[in-house]
């Protein structure tokens, strides 16, 4: 059964407990990788992400996933992590992977360092260093400013694979530090909504969210909770990005005035700027006004 017709047929949420098997497996393999080729290394391994926060879909849906190691884990487990995940990786579900080593995360700093990383935008990158017989690790940042999210959503609503528990391994991660991360994802809130409206729409609902009460939400979480909180027209915006990412629509539909009028409302309250006029609006004010 395809990933369009598993989501049909379970539908929302998706999480890790009632995930398609298909998904189960192959991450109980890659779980299983990880221990055997880190041996006495090996920490854990932590899944973060719609899997973990719920609205996981298979049609579009990453596996989100950190591995920590009680110390660097070397080019040999680099490369032989690399390459399962080179063949592994979409074969159903994209994969994206961070391993780190305990000296990444403590002490804590922004943004966190880390021995390896892959999805599938550095596939080519991975495959063709594999290839030639050499460290993945050559050709990554050294520093990722992704990890301090990925890291508060671990904490927050993260689900310990396999390993040592995950407040024990990973620190809290300071609100600023957070805050920069998940913002640093929609420096340019036009340019985002025009390249890929539905992940964007969806990111500034999780983003308004926890800037208003703290809250670590999954997309489609946020997108729900906006549905019913922002108003008219941007509401039918939300419902329409929600639509998408739940497979019940092909695409949004929407002109791109609609979209930019909706970055032009929720931007502001973000600290962002659509354009150039750089502006903060306190958003409790602006709901008493609207109440």
């Amino acid at each position: 059964m395809g990933g369009s017709a598993l989501y049909a047929q379970r539908g929302l949420p998706m999480r890790w407990p009632d995930c398609p098997p298909a998904v189960r497996d192959t991450v109980s393999a890659f779980v299983d990788i990880s221990r055997l080729v880190l041996g006495p290394d090996f920490v854990g391994v932590y899944l973060h992400g719609s899997l973990a926060l719920g609205g996981f879909n298979p049609c579009r849906s990453d596996v989100d996933l950190l591995v920590v190691s009680q110390r660097d884990s070397g080019p040999a487990f680099r490369r032989a992590l690399a390459s399962w995940l080179l063949e592994w990786s979409g074969n159903p579900y994209p994969f994206e992977v961070h391993v780190l080593q305990l000296a990444d995360l403590h002490p804590w700093r922004h943004p966190a360092p880390f021995t390896f990383h892959y999805s599938e935008a550095w596939r080519e990158r991975v495959r063709d260093v594999v290839a030639r017989g050499l460290d993945p690790r050559d050709v990554m940042p050294l520093v990722d400013p992704d990890l301090a999210a990925h890291v508060t959503v671990v904490r927050a609503r993260g689900i310990a694979l396999c390993g040592e528990p995950i407040e024990r391994v990973f620190p809290a991660v300071p609100p600023a530090d957070y805050r920069a991360a998940i913002l640093s994802d929609v420096a340019d809130p036009l340019a985002a909504v025009t390249a890929d409206p539905v992940y964007t729409v969806l990111n500034l609902c999780r983003i308004t969210r926890y800037l208003l009460d703290g809250s670590v939400t999954g997309k489609a979480e946020a997108g729900e909770w906006a549905a019913g909180t922002f108003p008219e027209p941007h509401r039918q915006v939300v419902a329409q990005a929600l639509a998408v990412y739940r497979g019940e629509a092909v695409a949004m539909g929407l002109p791109s005035e609609r979209l930019g009028d909706f970055v032009r409302y929720v931007a502001p309250r973000l600290g962002l700027a659509p354009r150039n006029a750089w502006k903060r609006v306190s958003w409790k004010r602006d709901q008493e006004t609207r109440s």
